[in-house]
């Protein structure tokens, strides 16, 4: 007779080696799993203002071939990198040090704000077109003098 390997799980073979599907043990029947919520805090907001300000500063340094673009991006990078390490630890593992960083929800603040603004460039967007479609390059006079001359 041959015997059957002995598996090492006390509760006996895995569900799945006997074709059983495997349930999650943190679902409960007939219910769907818990939605999670966005937060956009404080912290990941500063976080990607951030982040974007000094990649748009390297981009700006490196495309006018300027030298600092090497040492100092890179040394303020690394600083950031540390300060946002830390803070992303502080941030899993106990937020209510700082609940006004890591926990307030500043998303509908936020979403206001852009609307907002998004309104009023519109308004300014149309208002500049409306007002210069009238005017062309050929009404404006060709030799204009600056103004600290005298005629």
């Amino acid at each position: 007779m041959s015997e059957q390997p002995q598996s090492s799980n006390p509760n006996g073979p895995h569900p799945s080696t006997q074709g059983e599907p495997v349930a999650d043990p943190n679902e409960v029947i007939g219910q769907s799993p818990p939605s999670r919520v966005f937060k956009i805090t404080v912290w990941r907001a500063m976080n990607s203002i951030v982040i974007m300000g000094f990649g748009t500063t390297k981009a700006v340094l490196a495309f006018r071939d300027n030298p600092s673009a090497d040492a100092f991006d890179v040394a303020l990078g690394l600083i950031w990198a540390l300060i946002a390490y830390w803070c992303g630890i502080i941030e899993a593992e106990c937020p209510g040090v700082a609940p006004w960083l890591f926990e307030v929800d500043m998303k509908e603040p936020l979403v206001d704000v852009g609307k907002a603004l998004l309104e009023e460039n519109v308004f300014m967007i149309l208002l500049f077109v409306a007002v210069g479609i009238g005017e062309t390059s050929d009404s404006l006079p060709l030799d204009v003098p600056s103004p600290g001359v005298l005629l």
